[in-house]
């Protein structure tokens, strides 16, 4: 799928350490990109999957009205902060036994424009590995379980985000971290 889109109103937090929660209109934001989404089952009961997003956004309105500047709400090449150009899930999923599914991807977020508190331009990129183990409904038919671990290697790369928290590096929020859920769903 293509798209291009255009956001007339659009409030982004400025990223400056001096000020805090400091909002601003950026609109006149263009985005054109694709999106994408592959499915092959190579045999019964494994898939192997690809979805993601390109996109190039472009702050096309510098100025509004009153004099107001939005230079501070993107980077010299006018990306939005924190707009990644990329992201993707590669994956696969095997169906064990007519039992359990087992689905483990790879999450990736690629060139995620911001600016650190030292007022330096920078682009971040960062990598996830996730697994789902999901049962086959039981309990006639009404009942599946599920364990998800998400950041499965404990990936400690920062991900940009404006404001500080403690013992983040500046400029950069905290990887989420190895996360594990349990759930089950039941059908009635």
């Amino acid at each position: 799928t293509l798209f291009i889109q255009e956001l007339t109103d659009e409030i982004t937090r400025v990223n400056d350490p001096r000020i805090l929660n400091q909002f601003y209109n950026t609109g006149g934001i263009e985005t054109k990109g694709i999106e994408w989404a592959l499915k092959y089952m190579p045999v019964e009961n494994w898939i192997v999957y690809w979805n993601g997003s390109y996109q190039k956004a472009e702050v096309k309105a510098k100025t509004l009205s009153g004099g107001v500047t939005v230079s501070e709400a993107c980077n010299s090449d006018d990306e939005p902060l924190f707009v990644p150009e990329l992201t993707s899930f590669i994956g696969t999923e095997i169906s064990l036994a007519d039992v359990v599914r087992v689905n483990l991807a790879l999450r990736n977020i690629n060139s995620i424009p911001y600016i650190t508190a030292e007022a330096d331009e920078d682009k971040a990129s960062v990598n996830f590995i996730d697994l789902t183990l999901r049962t086959k409904k039981f309990l006639d038919n009404k009942l599946s379980l599920e364990l998800v671990a998400l950041n499965l290697l404990d990936n400690d790369d920062r991900v940009p985000s404006f404001g500080e928290h403690a013992g983040n590096t500046t400029g950069t929020l905290a990887p989420e971290g190895r996360r594990f859920y349990v759930r089950a769903t039941l059908n009635y």
